[in-house]
């Protein structure tokens, strides 16, 4: 907004809270010397078990074909978000053990775990900047009850998880977005908000309430990252 950027600046953002940004993204941005953001929803890092529609759509693409047909109503149940975490998480061990895979492995190195709280107050005191990213990772509708209610939880949560804090800054999450969510967002003290399009930030005229991202993953090469980066 005040247009002081540097040339070619960059932001590095990382979103929801997984044990492996902590075990292995944290000591690299350390090493480096490079701060970054993480956009942190709540209700499963509290929830303290493997989250169970992400390790379930992982351990699909490992299933021996065909996949046992009673194997697809387990998946269909552990990726049915509208039941409970629990009983998600038993859908994915009754769906691996139809698919004889063994979850031993994925336990015990918390692949699909987020971070402990302990962890998450260690990361922000090595540098990690912690903001919001709603408490169950949705805004659901986009009512102005449901944005309400899950900015407030989450900021409560991170407070009470790290103890202290401004938490102004957010992160929609799975991308979802909509224009009117901006005065809302605004209404509840949030200075700025980062969502999955591609794109860079201009220094004028971008609507910092809609921030671009240049999103680095398992989907593209290092090759297509780098084009990105250099605006290509």
């Amino acid at each position: 907004q005040s247009g002081r950027l540097p040339p070619e600046a960059a932001v590095i953002t990382i979103d929801d809270g997984w044990h492996g940004t902590f075990r292995v993204m944290l000591p690299i941005l350390r090493e480096l010397r490079l701060p970054a953001t993480l956009y942190c929803d709540t209700a499963h890092l509290e929830w303290g078990r493997p989250i169970p529609h992400v390790m379930v759509t992982y351990l699909k693409r490992c299933a021996p074909a065909p996949t046992p047909p009673a194997a697809e109503a387990l998946y269909s149940a552990a990726t049915d978000l509208s039941i409970t975490l629990t009983d998600r998480l038993t859908a994915v061990r009754a769906y691996a053990a139809a698919c004889s895979i063994d979850l031993k492995p994925y336990l015990e190195n918390r692949a699909f775990d987020y971070m402990t709280p302990q962890e998450l107050r260690i990361a922000r005191l090595n540098g990690l900047d912690v903001q919001l990213h709603t408490h169950r990772h949705s805004l659901h509708d986009f009512t102005w009850r449901e944005i309400q209610c899950e900015i407030e939880d989450n900021r409560a949560a991170l407070g009470q998880l790290l103890g202290s804090g401004t938490f102004a800054h957010f992160c929609y999450p799975s991308g979802e977005h909509r224009l009117e969510a901006r005065e809302m967002l605004a209404k509840l003290g949030v200075k700025s908000a980062t969502t999955l399009r591609p794109g860079l930030c201009r220094k004028s005229g971008q609507d910092v309430m809609r921030l671009p991202r240049l999103i680095d993953g398992s989907h593209q090469s290092d090759l297509e990252f780098e084009a990105d980066l250099a605006g290509i």
